[in-house]
């Protein structure tokens, strides 16, 4: 298994092109996870509603409540 310092120098190594695509796939990957990451909590916050599980209100010292704060 290569070391994450190993990779490191590897990268270092890459020409100005490569060094873009890698960037680009980077990027795009980022993108891809917050996108499963948002389609998850979706999913998990309409199986709470449809469970009962969700409260709703208007009132800011209710909310605060609600989260915490």
């Amino acid at each position: 298994m290569i070391t994450f310092s190993d990779l490191v120098d590897e990268v270092r190594k890459l020409d100005r092109e490569q060094l873009e695509e890698l960037e680009a796939i980077i990027q795009r990957d980022r993108i891809e996870n917050a996108r499963k990451k948002i389609l998850k909590n979706i999913k998990k916050a309409k199986a709470e509603e449809k469970a009962g599980k969700l409260k709703f209100s208007s009132d800011i010292n209710v909310l605060k409540k609600q989260l915490d704060i």
